[in-house]
This record gives C-alpha cells, structure tokens and sequence, in this order.
C-alpha cells in the first residue's frame, strides 16, 4: 500500500491495551498513595495520635518479604538459563520464607492486639 493513498484524517496513534491497562493501574496507585498520606497528614496533625512500638515480628516479616521476592527472582533467573535442580530448590525456599512471612505476620498482629492496639 502506498503511502500517498492514505488519509492522514483517518489514521489514528493507538496505544497498546496493556499499555494503556498499566497507564491507568500506575494511576490509580499513584492515586491512592496520595490519598493515604494525606490521610495520615491530616491524622496526625489532629492530636490524639497513639504512639506505640511495632513488635519484633514485623521487622522479622519485612526482611522474609524481602528475601522472598529475591529468592523468586533467583528462581526465574535459573528457570531462564535452564538450571532446573536450581530454580526448583529456590522455588522451595520461596515457599517456606513466604510461610513464615505469613506465620510472622500473624505473631505480630497477635502481639498487637494483645497489648490492646486493635
């Protein structure tokens, strides 16, 4: 087809549906990160505000939660170089550290609301 018989009025710039999907989802976070710190602003200027301790656990949780998502990536590394024992082993890792996030998170909420913060 040539380009001369092309009618610029009927040509249109289109944007690929996931990238358009990924668009609108960075929004819609970038959205609510926003309404979530405004939240808090406006709490905590309010008074009133319960100062306590987080409990061990979650600190604990962030760093399972961390080396969770390095082992799943590991995982897909070796997946993608065909070293099968080595992403199978890391999937497994991946699985008891996500378990003990879980198990870890628990604990801390538990902690929490024994101390009477619910």
């Amino acid at each position: 087809m040539n380009t001369a018989s092309i009618n610029p009025l009927t040509v249109r710039n289109r944007i690929h549906p996931h990238l358009f999907a990924l668009y609108i989802s960075f929004g819609s976070i970038i959205m609510m990160f926003a309404a979530l710190t405004s939240a808090y602003i406006v709490k905590a200027a309010a008074g009133g505000w319960l100062e306590f301790s987080l409990p061990i656990h979650f600190y604990i949780s962030t760093a399972l939660l961390i080396l969770c998502s390095l082992t799943l990536h590991w995982s897909y590394s070796s997946f993608k170089r065909k070293k099968e024992s080595a992403y199978k082993g890391l999937l497994v890792v991946s699985l008891i550290l996500g378990t003990a996030f879980v198990i870890s998170q628990f604990l801390g909420w538990t902690t929490m609301f024994d101390r009477g913060i619910d």
